[in-house]
């Protein structure tokens, strides 16, 4: 075995795809990408530089983009003095450092990640094994372009073919992609027997001077419960078969190489076994008038109207293990009950104090913050929930809504209204805790629905605190809360759509008294 899992007569050329942003002086490196090149594939055309203004950046601000071809071991070399924090525009004449802050390995090189799904592919249509080299986080710069000018972030991502805004975490980074230098493609397919016998059946595409001789090949074969059989066998032909017990489950593959190492890796996957076909014929479209108020013009719409002309399916169309489907049936159930759990998918019903119990319980973990979002809240909220904190350091806060709570008789002193009686108690509380409460103000409240912020999780209420679990309704946690968290605070931010307590209270009693 080699010290390293890069051999240098693999590759003759390669292609260094880059990204860098100038403001005038400094370079900043955005992205870069080394891809290899297996031997018996020529030398790639070399394209001309493009670049972007960024002016919300700086008057002077560019990005470039471009591929350096060059030869396989300097690319190589290149790479290497990048590891050794060393990063320069690749061919250049003269000096030209990129900025690129630390940089960590991932993995230590010199090992190489093998069949890792990464988004930046390249341009060789082959599976990679792949290095990276990572900040551990961006320059100031790159976040504020980021920030104030998302086309930049666009633009570079039809250029690397990876969407950036998906993936951020590839910002600044330096990636190695080294393609399979011995197989051009390989397939791996079920076989079965005239006798009904499974196996696995594998092709091997050599690259052009290649030899299959160094490669072997570890199958695993994985029951609903577990592995349960694995085969090791040297690769002696371009075809191969691997013979199961019984029908197959799942295969896992890893494909070894005695010079380079690990070179293929598959996880548990099963095979395609039927595909079912639905064909429909489409009709005449169907016209739709929404009933509308008077003297609004009616809304209507069409629907394409169609029938099922035919069902098929081709394939293995044998009845499924009845033992098999049944644990795997259950299996899957427990992993959705599971997933419930995660996400806190709460039922409420018939029984508000246990509805209570369990706000109460998520407001006393909060160490940061806790954010109540409902348009019906007031008094009894306050007291029932948003003290329920267990820290005076945790930040609350409160949107509730005027139109819909704030004017109407306090539940606790139907002698006052609620916002006044609210504010009362409010000012009292500020003084011994972060306490703030906000009203939305308008005809209509911008929010409808009721969400609980708790730190960085937020959960969303079909019912308000105050009934919570009186009638029929769900209680969950986001699976993705940020995006939630920056929408409220930007409501929260609104001076016209929010008002704090105190001001709301104010206006309501001048325009009580000027009989408005």
């Amino acid at each position: 075995m080699s010290k390293t899992p890069i051999i240098s007569s693999d590759f003759k050329f390669a292609v260094v795809h880059m990204a860098w942003m100038f403001n005038g002086k400094d370079r900043d490196l955005l992205f870069a990408g080394v891809e290899l090149i297996p031997e018996e594939l020529g030398r790639p055309p070399q394209e001309p530089r493009d670049q972007l203004k960024i002016s919300k950046v700086g008057d002077r601000a560019r990005i470039y983009f471009e591929r350096f071809v060059m030869d396989a071991e300097d690319a190589l070399a290149w790479y290497a003095n990048c590891r050794n924090g060393i990063v320069e525009l690749p061919g250049s004449k003269e000096l030209k450092a990129v900025a690129t802050g630390v940089l960590k390995e991932e993995p230590q090189w010199p090992s190489l990640i093998t069949g890792a799904e990464f988004p930046f592919t390249g341009d060789v249509l082959a599976s990679h094994r792949t290095h990276h080299l990572i900040p551990p986080e961006l320059p100031q710069c790159v976040q504020a372009m980021q920030e104030v000018q998302p086309d930049a972030i666009r633009w570079m991502s039809e250029k690397i073919y990876v969407d950036l805004a998906r993936y951020p975490e590839l910002l600044g980074t330096i990636n190695l992609l080294v393609p399979n230098p011995v197989l051009r493609s390989f397939e791996h397919r079920l076989g079965v027997g005239e006798s009904g016998e499974e196996s696995s059946r594998l092709s091997l595409v050599a690259r052009s001077g290649k030899s299959l001789e160094t490669l072997s090949v570890l199958l695993t074969e994985v029951r609903p419960t577990g592995p349960s059989n694995v085969t090791f066998l040297k690769v002696d032909n371009r075809y191969l078969e691997v013979s199961h017990s019984g029908r197959v489950e799942e295969v896992s593959l890893a494909m070894m190489c005695s010079v380079r190492g690990l070179l293929e890796w598959q996880g548990p996957t099963g095979f395609f076994r039927t595909v079912h076909f639905r064909s429909h014929v489409p009709g005449a479209s169907k016209r739709v008038t929404v009933p509308s108020r008077a003297g609004e013009v009616p809304e209507s719409y069409e629907v394409p109207q169609r029938r099922l002309a035919n069902r098929s399916a081709i394939g293995d169309l044998s009845t499924e293990d009845p033992i098999t489907a049944r644990i795997r049936s259950l299996r899957h159930a427990r992993t959705r009950a599971d997933e419930g759990v995660r996400l806190g998918q709460k039922w409420f019903h018939g029984n508000h104090h246990e509805a209570k119990l369990f706000i109460r319980t998520l407001t006393q973990k909060a160490e940061r913050r806790v954010w109540i979002v409902d348009p019906y809240f007031a008094t009894a909220e306050l007291f029932s929930f948003a003290l329920a904190t267990s820290s005076s350091e945790v930040e609350v806060l409160v949107l509730t809504s005027g139109q819909l709570m704030l004017k109407n008789q306090d539940a606790v002193d139907a002698s006052r209204e609620a916002g006044e009686l609210l504010l009362e108690q409010y000012k009292a509380l500020k003084k011994q805790s972060q306490l703030n409460i906000l009203v939305m103000t308008g005809d209509r409240p911008v929010f409808h629905d009721r969400f609980l912020v708790i730190d960085d999780a937020v959960w969303l209420s079909g019912n308000s605190l105050g009934t919570i679990g009186e009638r029929a309704g769900m209680m969950i946690s986001l699976p993705d809360p940020a995006p939630v968290i920056q929408k409220i605070q930007e409501i929260v931010r609104d001076a016209v759509l929010v008002k704090p307590l105190e001001e709301w209270v104010t206006n309501r009693q001048k325009s009580k008294t000027n009989g408005s």
